[in-house]
C-alpha cells in the first residue's frame, strides 16, 4: 500500500528520525496550502552557546528536509523544494526568535508535492528511505575501517545534493583532533557551555535531548578524542576506553557560507549518512572546532586558521564500524 504523502504524521515521524545537534529536532512539519509541507524552524531550540550563529541548526533541519524528501519520492509523488522564504515569495519578515546574524525567517523550506506528476521511486530511493530509522549516531570505538569503494560512494552522495566530501588524509586527521583536544579543554572550562550541556543531555529539558545511554564511553587518550564528551556534566565518570588509532574524517564542504549552504549541507549529510547505513557503516560528529570558529567571527583576529582550504567547512564526520562491513552491490 503506497503511504499518504500529505499524512503529517507519518512525515513528522520521518523528520524526528533526523539527526541534529544535541537532538533537539529543532523543526516543525505543518500541512500548507494546497500541495505544500512546510518545515519551519523551532528557535526555542536554539543552543545559544554552542551554535551562536544557527548554523547547526539550520543544518539539522537540512537533515530532516531531506528525510521528507525520500517519505514523499516513496508515494511515488515528485517533491519540489523551495528553500527560504525569499526564494518564492521575494522576502519575509524575520521571525520574532530569530538571531540577527542568521537571516532567516519562520520557514526553512516549503515543499511542493507535485501529486500530478507521479511515477515510482527508485531502488536507491527506497533503500534511503527505509535505513531512516535504521540510522544511529554511534559514540563508541570502531574496530573496523570503511573500504576506499565506500568512501568514494559517500562522497558521491554528497556531490548529488551540491556539497563536496573531503575525505581527510591521516596526518590532517591528527593535526585536527589534536586541535579538538584544546577546543574541548576551552569548552569544558565555560560555565555556559556546560549549563548549556547539562539541559540537552541525560534527561535534561524536559526528557528531550541526548539521553544518557546515548552518550558512549570517554576516550582513553584526551590528546585526539573524536568524539566529544557529551558526559562531561551529568556522567562525568563514565568509563574509557581505546577508541581507533586513525579515525576515517570525513568533511562537508559548500561553495559559500550563507544559511541556504547550511541547508543544503544538512540535506548531503543525510543523504551520506543514510547511504553509510545502507551498507552497515556508523557514523558520528566532531563539531566542536566549528562551533569555536562561528563564536570567534565577531572578532577575525581570534579566528584559528584550523582549515587550509578555501571553502567553507559545514561539518566533520566519523566512519567505521563495530563490524565487517562489504561494498557488495553498490547502489545506484
Amino acid at each position: 500500500m503506497i503511504p499518504n504523502p500529505f499524512d503529517i504524521s507519518r512525515l513528522t515521524q520521518d523528520a524526528n528520525a533526523a539527526p541534529s545537534i544535541l537532538n533537539t529536532k529543532p523543526w516543525q512539519v505543518e500541512q500548507g496550502p494546497g500541495d505544500f509541507i512546510e518545515l519551519r524552524p523551532k528557535w526555542d531550540r536554539h543552543l545559544e552557546v554552542i551554535d551562536p550563529w544557527h548554523r547547526e541548526l539550520l543544518i539539522s533541519c537540512g537533515a530532516a528536509l531531506f528525510n521528507l524528501r525520500m517519505a514523499i519520492r516513496v508515494t511515488g509523488h515528485e517533491a519540489v523544494v523551495w528553500l527560504l522564504p525569499d526564494e518564492h515569495t521575494g522576502g519575509a519578515a524575520l521571525c520574532a526568535h530569530c538571531h540577527r546574524h542568521c537571516g532567516v525567517g519562520d520557514r526553512v523550506a516549503s515543499v511542493e508535492i507535485m501529486t500530478r506528476r507521479a511515477h515510482p521511486a527508485t531502488i536507491t530511493e527506497q533503500r534511503l528511505y527505509e535505513a531512516i530509522p535504521e540510522r544511529h549516531t554511534v559514540r563508541e570505538p570502531f574496530k573496523y575501517g570503511v573500504p576506499m569503494v565506500l568512501l568514494t560512494e559517500f562522497e558521491r552522495a554528497a556531490r548529488m545534493e551540491g556539497v563536496d566530501a573531503r575525505l581527510l588524509h591521516w596526518t590532517d586527521t591528527r593535526r585536527l583532533l589534536r586541535r579538538m583536544a584544546d577546543v574541548n579543554k576551552k569548552l569544558a572550562g565555560d560555565p555556559r557551555y556546560r549549563e548549556e550541556l547539562r539541559m540537552w543531555t541525560g534527561g535534561g529539558h524536559g526528557g528531550r535531548g541526548v539521553p544518557a545511554d546515548a552518550f558512549g564511553p570517554r576516550p582513553a587518550s584526551e590528546h585526539r578524542p573524536p568524539v566529544r564528551d557529551l558526559g562531561l556534566v551529568n556522567h562525568p565518570d563514565r568509563p574509557r576506553e581505546k577508541f581507533e588509532k586513525h579515525p576515517q574524517l570525513i568533511v562537508l564542504e559548500t561553495k559559500t557560507d550563507a544559511a541556504s549552504d547550511w541547508i543544503r549541507a544538512g540535506q548531503a549529510q543525510q543523504r551520506l549518512l543514510l547511504t553509510a547505513t545502507c551498507y552497515g557503516v556508523e557514523t558520528s560528529f566532531l563539531t566542536q572546532q566549528l562551533e569555536l570558529q562561528d563564536r570567534r567571527l565577531s572578532r577575525p583576529e581570534l579566528t584559528e586558521l584550523w582549515w587550509p582550504w578555501p571553502e567553507p567547512a559545514q561539518m566533520v564526520i566519523r566512519v567505521g564500524a563495530r563490524h565487517v562491513v562489504s561494498a557488495g552491490d553498490l547502489i545506484r
